[in-house]
């Protein structure tokens, strides 16, 4: 995956992870490699969260739903660059008068 998840589909994402905690399946680490098949076949349908020391630290889904992701993401940031090229992009001296703004210091020339 060549970027994160950011901004509003984090939001979204963590929404629907909040909505979803108590309706998503989930399975011990334990239990995931003693009962791999089944879980898989589960996987296929709807995410499985599964846990290891009682945390959620992964999450096992269907190549469609991890497909469908990738697009939303691909979406998302190809509408960011395509926003970005019709505002324009910054001059040098805008560039370094804001990175000045972010770091509070002066920028090297």
């Amino acid at each position: 995956m060549t970027s994160v998840i950011y901004i509003a589909i984090l939001a979204n994402i963590d929404y629907l992870a909040n909505k979803r905690k108590t309706i998503m399946h989930g399975a011990s680490a334990t239990e995931v490699k003693n009962k791999f098949g089944q879980i898989l076949e589960m996987a296929m349908t709807e995410p499985i969260a599964i846990e290891k020391n009682g945390r959620q630290v992964v999450v096992m889904m269907s190549m469609s739903e991890y497909q469908r992701l990738l697009e939303i993401e691909d979406r998302y940031w190809g509408e960011i660059a395509l926003k970005a090229i019709e505002d324009g992009f910054l001059t040098v001296n805008d560039t370094k008068a804001w990175i000045e703004r972010k770091l509070d210091v002066k920028a090297i020339d």
